[in-house]
């Protein structure tokens, strides 16, 4: 065993150096030398079981020295939160978007004036400009017409849609704010795994319906209904449901009603 100074066992020659030096001048009659005498013995202690011990071979081989890895590693998380880690970056959620959630829930101001901690210059970062010169937006700007040419009746869908949550999902009122909200904005509101219910129905909005892979029909239909007083079937044939069920959207009934039924596909 190397016990220069320098090598790997030096801080455990060290403590060992001070604990009897200490005892010794605490025994002459020295005051105060306890408060350095026993912090060294506790440690040379710990080192003389880091290098007996056989479960960890940085403690072995570095007495003393060792456990700071062990305890950097210990404090790694909060290191990194409050020193290293920026506000804006972290995984999954960063510090200022826990701490909007944190505000909200006491029920305090939860706004940060003076603009952004990003760079919104960075690649994938999106914002509307202020124009000076407002010009008219034309609705047909924000629409994407959904089939081709051979479809017999296309449809103009909105790039802002209601993504598929089934019934089950959710509730009953959480479809019917949904529903309403697909109407009074003019697109379309993904039935998902559920079906429709009547609770997609009663305000009206656009229904969009199945789970599985769609594909024109044979018809030049679409899933998309248009849920509204005496407006013409959507598609003859609806969607194919491919290994599912065919689902048929039919709007010719009275009131907006939309009634759907199922056939197997073979």
């Amino acid at each position: 065993m190397n016990l220069r100074i320098g090598s790997r066992f030096s801080a455990l020659y060290i403590c060992a150096t001070v604990t009897l030096a200490g005892f010794a001048m605490l025994a002459g009659g020295m005051p105060h030398v306890e408060w350095v005498a026993w912090p060294a013995l506790a440690l040379t202690v710990i080192g003389v079981y880091d290098l007996l011990q056989t479960r960890h071979s940085i403690r072995r081989n570095y007495p003393i020295l060792g456990n700071l890895r062990f305890f950097f590693e210990f404090i790694r998380p909060e290191l990194r939160q409050y020193i290293v880690e920026s506000d804006t970056e972290a995984r999954p959620f960063s510090r200022n978007q826990r701490s909007v959630v944190y505000q909200r829930a006491k029920k305090e101001l939860d706004k940060v004036p003076y603009g952004t901690q990003l760079d919104l210059y960075e690649a994938g970062n999106e914002w509307i400009t202020h124009s000076m010169v407002p010009a008219p937006v034309q609705p047909h700007d924000f629409r994407v017409a959904v089939g081709g040419p051979a479809c017999g009746k296309p449809y103009p869908a909105s790039v802002f849609n209601i993504s598929a949550m089934s019934f089950g999902a959710l509730s009953a009122n959480a479809i019917l704010a949904l529903n309403r909200g697909a109407r009074d904005g003019g697109f379309a509101h993904d039935t998902g795994e559920g079906g429709i219910s009547r609770y997609h129905r009663e305000h009206g909005g656009d229904v969009a319906g199945g789970q599985a892979r769609p594909r024109r029909s044979a018809a030049g239909g679409q899933g998309v209904a248009r849920n509204r007083p005496g407006a013409r079937r959507a598609g003859a044939g609806g969607l194919h449901l491919a290994g599912v069920a065919q689902r048929v959207f039919d709007t010719d009934r009275p009131a907006g009603i939309c009634r759907a039924t199922a056939r197997a596909v073979g």
